[in-house]
């Protein structure tokens, strides 16, 4: 029996050898398998962590923008009305100093060389003259040098006059008031305060 042990231990030998390469050989596909997973866990975990980091990047360089943007828009709206507050300050100054001049005597006598010179080129017959306040209360003076074919009324504010003939399709506006408001548009287009 001495044989049949032998092979039997040295069949167990031989199985013991054998599972214990089969285990080592499972061990180290184990390992692999474990490695691989771990490797690609990681390099799963970077790219969720790139994609997350550039996403609030992304979204903090959105919102920095959203506040750049707020803050130049109140910035122009600011400058817009600085710049409207400036724009009426010096058209306030230029009326006050346009109704300060209409109540000269080289104003008077503008106006009365301006109409002369308006009568010798249009026919006033059926026309109507509209001049300011002031200027109706020396309509005497006015009649002597246009005549009595036009009708003298009230309409502008500061001086100058507007001659309308509706039945000669004829409007000629020297009054004070178109003037000033004229000069507002080149003010604005030639003065540096325009925003681009």
């Amino acid at each position: 029996m001495d044989n049949a042990t032998n092979v039997v231990e040295y069949f167990k030998q031989e199985l013991d050898a054998l599972s214990s390469k089969e285990k080592d050989a499972i061990l180290i596909e184990v390992d692999g398998i474990i490695s691989d997973a771990v490797k690609e866990y990681q390099e799963s975990a970077k790219r969720d962590a790139d994609y997350a980091y550039q996403k609030k990047i992304n979204e903090a360089n959105s919102e920095q923008s959203k506040k750049m943007a707020q803050l130049n828009a109140a910035k122009n709206i600011k400058i817009n009305e600085k710049r409207q507050e400036l724009a009426n300050r010096v058209f306030e100054e230029a009326k006050e100093k346009l109704e300060m001049y209409v109540k000269s005597e080289e104003y008077k006598k503008n106006l009365l060389s301006s109409l002369k010179t308006l009568k010798d080129k249009v026919d006033l017959k059926d026309a109507v003259l509209y001049v300011n306040e002031n200027d109706k209360k020396s309509e005497k003076e006015i009649r002597v040098v246009i005549g009595d074919d036009c009708i003298v009324e009230v309409k502008t504010q500061i001086g100058g006059f507007i001659l309308e003939n509706k039945k000669a399709g004829i409007v000629v506006d020297e009054s004070y008031d178109s003037l000033l408001e004229d000069q507002r548009d080149w003010f604005y287009q030639n003065s540096g305060l325009i925003i681009k």
